[in-house]
């Protein structure tokens, strides 16, 4: 009779053990258990999938260093789990702590693609309060990150396009182009002043156009006044015009740009090279508003919105008593600094291809690309003088092609292959591809941070997402 209730017992023993290892075995999420020694006491069969083959040892043999090291677990950092005392999801659970949603990335010889996983670790505490070991539950989240990216990927289109198309005259689609077309949206909205910064040829006007352009004030007038072009005794005349007889010459009365300019936006470009005593007089029309010609006797108010550009170096000019303190906080609200040629590269190809579209249809020629040659070329050089130089050095070659094709030895002397390159044409072309110079800064960024993305992607001036959209299009995985 006892033997067979003991029978009995352990018939319900054995079916309750295995109606729970169903149930885990059920789970999508990975569960492994350890005693308090970190030996595996437990492990079902989607731990398996996700990490991979399980060892030839048993799970009562099996360490957890050991299968972690062989299988790698890895932490966010690229240690594993262990030992004891790190800060591993493992380490803190057996110290009585717990982890929620650590993301780390496993990689091994089953998964040599790599996973990327979240763990969560909780200690198992006898009713004394002794620990009796620990629970990690994982799971595979690539499918997520996967999403994540191409969700941030179509997003970053999105936006290109969005902004892109708001700017047609501006071309680039470089990020730091991306950046400035971000604030000239936010900018054109309002009536706030904007100061447009950038090395002369980078496209100030352009930009200040564009700002019209998508401005509420679009359908009223766009005046732009070069204020290094027009001689100091005539800038004022120019700036708020005259009537007759106000000075020797002034035979018929004149509307200054302001004026010209009422209800639209008037742009000041080289605003750093406008004559001291006249930047008292724009402050106060800026403040109040209002103008007089010159020789006139009554203010005339205007409505109007001031975009000005410089490629001077406005702050030295103020400490130096060159331009006037309280003029450059008046103007420099919204600052836009339109980045160099040579900071922007990649966008050398597609401004190039618009130059050239430009210019055959203007000289009714049919040139329909650019050699490798003559690519490279202009993707080398440093162009001191910017986008009005690469748009110059375009039309010369189309006036001079002959061919259907954009040739080197049509380039200005700068710029044609024995003057940049020094040496003989027949002299292979020392250039690494861009895509090589990338993967490998994608990899010592990775070395350098000892495989963290987080830290890697900060060192790099990108996010997470995009660090790894570039990790896997580059087939780089974390040793």
């Amino acid at each position: 009779m006892t033997d067979a209730k003991i029978m009995i017992v352990e018939d319900n023993i054995s079916d309750v053990t295995h109606l729970m290892e169903a149930v885990f075995n059920s789970m999508n999420e990975g569960v492994v258990a350890v005693d308090e020694n970190g030996i595996i006491m437990f492990y079902n069969s989607s731990a398996e999938r996700i990490v991979g083959e399980h060892p030839d040892l048993g799970p009562v043999e099996a360490n957890i260093y050991k299968w972690a090291e062989r299988y790698g677990v890895f932490k966010p950092n690229g240690e594993l789990f262990g030992p004891l005392d790190d800060d591993s999801p493992l380490g803190i659970a057996l110290k009585g702590g717990t982890t929620d949603e650590v993301e780390v990335f496993l990689r091994n010889e089953f998964k040599p693609e790599g996973v990327h996983i979240r763990v969560s670790s909780r200690p198992l505490v006898r009713e004394t309060g002794v620990l009796k070991g620990v629970v990690i539950v994982f799971r595979d989240i690539t499918k997520e990150i996967e999403a994540e990216q191409m969700k941030a990927e179509l997003l970053r289109l999105r936006t290109e396009l969005e902004t892109t198309s708001l700017f047609p005259s501006l071309i680039g689609t470089s990020s730091v182009m991306q950046d400035i077309y971000k604030l000239m949206q936010q900018a054109a909205e309002s009536d706030i002043t904007v100061l447009i910064r950038g090395e002369s040829g980078t496209g100030k006007e352009l930009v200040a156009n564009s700002l019209h352009a998508n401005s509420p004030r679009k359908d009223e007038p766009f005046v732009a006044l070069d204020c290094a072009a027009i001689p100091e005794t005539l800038i004022e005349s120019e700036l708020f015009g005259h009537e007759r007889g106000a000075f020797t010459g002034a035979t018929t009365q004149r509307l200054g740009a302001f004026e010209r300019a009422n209800g639209g936006t008037l742009f000041l470009d080289e605003i750093g090279d406008m004559p001291y005593i006249l930047q008292g007089k724009l402050l106060r029309v800026l403040q109040e508003r209002e103008i007089q010609r010159i020789g006139g006797t009554a203010p005339i108010p205007i409505d109007i919105r001031v975009i000005t550009a410089t490629n001077k170096d406005l702050e030295h000019a103020v400490n130096t008593d060159k331009f006037r303190q309280d003029l450059f906080y008046r103007i420099a609200a919204y600052p836009i600094t339109i980045p160099p040629l040579r900071e922007r590269h990649e966008d050398i190809p597609l401004l190039a291809r618009h130059f050239l579209e430009k210019y055959t249809a203007q000289a009714g020629k049919s040139i329909s690309d650019i050699s490798t040659l003559t690519l490279r070329l202009l993707l080398q050089y440093d162009w001191p003088g910017n986008v009005r130089e690469l748009e110059n050095a375009i039309a010369r070659a189309v006036l001079l092609e002959t061919t259907g094709v954009l040739q080197a030895d049509n380039l200005p002397s700068q710029l044609s292959p024995v003057v940049a390159l020094g040496r003989d044409l027949s002299t292979p072309l020392a250039i690494r591809p861009l895509t090589e110079i990338e993967r490998q800064a994608l990899i010592h960024a990775l070395e350098a941070t000892g495989n963290n993305i987080t830290q890697a992607a900060q060192a790099l001036g990108i996010d997470r997402t995009t660090l790894y959209r570039k990790l896997k299009k580059y087939n780089i995985v974390r040793d």
